[in-house]
């Protein structure tokens, strides 16, 4: 994973003028970032770092019905990772409600979906939420949203800093422990 952490890193830091962009314009385009990421995995398995991928995998849940997650990933180890996919547009340049209390509370747009989706599944490889952050939340925003949904969902770790972006973005990766 960490190769596919770097790849997306560096991918992002040439589209920080895009990212930029949509906090402007207060935009959540979460489909963008779905293709950005296909562009990363194929270009991952063209240089041969990981095996393969498949979008919008369909996975049986612990009760028989099916959900689609984002990515399945095969390691060049074999070893399977599944991923999901989240934009988090807080710039609230359009007046919207949507900041880091909106998407970290217990809403069908937030992560908290994500990670009951994921933990839903019986799956025996690791489990990601990549939360893509725009602009780069404050240092006290950052904190007081990680203190409570740390509160509220149990097994999942924030696993990127904040300490390692640029202003205009923050990408939060969220591995089930």
């Amino acid at each position: 994973m960490k190769t596919i952490i770097s790849e997306i890193k560096s991918h992002f830091e040439s589209k920080s003028n895009y990212l930029e962009l949509f906090s402007k314009v207060d935009s959540r385009i979460e489909g963008w970032f779905k293709a950005e990421m296909i562009f990363i995995l194929e270009e991952l398995c063209s240089k041969r770092k990981i095996i393969d991928y498949k979008r919008e995998f369909l996975i049986k849940k612990t009760d028989g019905k099916g959900y689609n997650i984002d990515f399945q990933v095969t390691l060049l180890s074999k070893k399977k990772i599944l991923v999901e996919l989240k934009a988090l547009v807080i710039s609230q340049s359009a007046k919207t409600p949507r900041n880091l209390n909106f998407y970290f509370g217990n809403n069908s747009v937030g992560l908290f979906k994500d990670f009951r989706k994921l933990d839903s599944v019986d799956f025996e490889g690791e489990k990601y939420v990549i939360g893509f952050i725009y602009p780069k939340p404050e240092d006290l925003a950052w904190n007081k949203a990680l203190a409570k949904i740390l509160e509220d969902i149990i097994g999942w770790k924030c696993i990127t800093q904040l300490k390692d972006y640029k202003k205009t973005y923050f990408i939060s990766i969220w591995q089930r422990l």
